[in-house]
């Protein structure tokens, strides 16, 4: 474009003057190299998960692994409400079936009121109702399978959850304990098929750890504090396999591992082998995280009071409550310290098919509400926080938290090359 004639002194016009500005020229932006990643960087992300590594590895990393897995540990619903129903699937090429289930019960608190109140049930097909061993309802199922059938037992209940606030200067002594306890509760049970008894306070092993742990406190709440703690540092939870016998007392004494019945059957067996009774409660437990219900047991006991009288109280060892019993959960049966029922028990299932059947069990949950809130005010949480991870869930933790920093620091090297 060509600029028009000016003059010297130029003429004072009514049309405004044009201003033309010529552009800047152009400059061509060359982007530097890429920067190459710096050793010092890639160093600090290795020292970084090693360190992490080490960390997650002892009992101070459990206390963070264990917070960001159960931030609420310690706190549950004061009441629930819940619809759950147990179903077992059958497959035969044909075959008589005979399937024994105990019934739930209505259970009373002592305090008054209902722990669970069982507000309506039903089994499809209809299932015959006795009673056996003395008190408790069985359920049971006879049918010829010729291809696919389910057998339901379903449940509305309302549960509460209970809290014992009992100290060792309120507990009784071993001697306290009511013989009506002692004379069902400090024996053997359920002599397994390699031999060993699934709940064995006179093993000398089990009997020797026992006494051990609690030989320099005297009450029945001090003896229990210091047993159940002490399984609480030196066991680990390992869900067991679906469809064959628990492990026995010894076996997850000296494995380290068990499931949630396997490590009550040790808890139970170490009790007993110092003069408390104790025994096995089992039922269905509601995971709220994983909205989940699974098969589950824990453990009752008795505690005398100085003051006269006693409690009852529970005890679940894998899920670290300690004279607590959370509202999540059914009982459907308490043992009564007779091997053979026990048994009985597990053994639920019987056949005569000419062919090996296909058995799958389920528990589905329809509805779950809850009111109120409680706080678990006990040792529980405190031991929860310092069990640290398995290997496993430590090599898991330490990777992601690696990769979360090479990707930081892939992003920062980025961000200096633009």
């Amino acid at each position: 474009m060509t600029n028009p004639p000016q003059r010297e002194h130029p003429v004072p016009s009514r049309q405004p003057q044009k201003k033309i500005i010529t552009p800047p020229p152009r400059v061509r932006l060359v982007s530097p190299p890429p920067k190459k990643p710096k050793a010092g960087a890639i160093a600090a992300s290795i020292a970084a998960l090693i360190m992490l590594m080490i960390l997650f590895s002892t009992p101070i990393g459990g206390i963070f692994f264990n917070m960001a897995r159960y931030p609420y540990i310690n706190q549950f619903p004061a009441t629930a409400r819940f619809e759950v129903m147990r179903s077992i699937t059958i497959t035969s090429s044909g075959g008589s079936f005979t399937i024994d289930l105990p019934k739930a019960p209505v259970i009373s608190s002592e305090g008054g009121g209902f722990v669970q109140n069982v507000k309506s049930f039903s089994t499809v097909p209809t299932a015959t109702e006795s009673t056996r061993y003395n008190s408790w309802t069985w359920l049971t199922f006879n049918r010829y399978v010729s291809g696919t059938e389910t057998f339901s037992i379903d449940y509305t209940v309302e549960t509460r959850t209970l809290q014992w606030d009992i100290t060792a200067a309120d507990s009784g002594m071993p001697g306290d304990i009511p013989q009506t306890y002692k004379s069902k509760y400090l024996g053997r049970e359920w002599l397994g098929s390699n031999g060993l008894f699934k709940i064995d306070p006179q093993n000398k092993v089990i009997q020797d750890k026992a006494l051990e742990v609690s030989k320099d406190v005297p009450t029945v709440y001090e003896k229990l504090e210091k047993i159940y703690f002490f399984l609480q540092g030196s066991y680990k939870y390992q869900q067991g396999s679906i469809g064959q016998e628990p492990k026995d007392a010894l076996t997850t004494y000296n494995t380290g591992t068990g499931d949630c019945d396997e490590v009550s059957f040790l808890l139970v067996s170490m009790l007993r082998s110092v003069g408390i009774p104790a025994w096995v409660e089992f039922g269905m437990l509601y995971d709220e995280i994983r909205n989940t219900w699974v098969g589950h047991a824990w453990v009752q006991m008795y505690i005398p009071l100085v003051s006269g009288g006693g409690y009852i109280v529970n005890l679940d060892p894998v899920n670290y409550q300690f004279l607590f019993r959370s509202a999540n959960r059914l009982t459907e049966w308490i043992e009564d310290g007779n091997g053979e029922h026990l048994k009985e028990f597990y053994e639920y299932i019987t056949y005569v098919s000419s062919s090996t059947p296909s058995i799958t069990t389920k528990i589905e949950g329809f509805s779950y509400s809850t009111e109120g809130t409680v706080f678990m005010q006990d040792k529980s949480r405190e031991i929860k926080y310092i069990d640290a991870p398995g290997f496993g869930e430590t090599i898991v933790a330490c990777v992601s938290a690696f990769i979360l920093m090479s990707v930081v620091n892939l992003m920062r090297i980025k961000r200096g090359s633009d």
